[in-house]
């Protein structure tokens, strides 16, 4: 959903996983594992060269006609914006974190 840039679907992820007592760290991790992991298959031109499996490549792969090599970037960072201002307080993490997936 992240990759298909479906903000409604991802949300409703979201919600249902923090009802499920998934910690926001947890998600926060998730979402940035995926946008890493699209990133590296924008810049490979192989699942080999990537060091992945071929059926995820081609996933990633087609996620990454969604996103420009800059979006990617700019998501990475706010990601670890969201999760390092949290642990200093400066912000809620539940709250950061549904309002990012909203902006997507």
């Amino acid at each position: 959903t992240l990759g298909n840039r479906n903000k409604k679907k991802l949300w409703v992820l979201y919600i249902e996983a923090i009802e499920q007592g998934i910690s926001p760290e947890e998600i926060c991790g998730t979402l940035f594992w995926q946008i890493k992991s699209i990133a590296l298959a924008q810049k490979s031109k192989t699942a080999e060269e990537a060091g992945i499996n071929p059926f995820v490549y081609r996933k990633l792969w087609q996620f990454s006609k969604n996103f420009t090599e800059k979006e990617l970037k700019n998501i990475s960072s706010k990601l670890v914006s969201i999760y390092h201002n949290s642990h200093r307080g400066i912000t809620d993490f539940e709250t950061s974190l549904e309002k990012f997936i909203l902006e997507i």
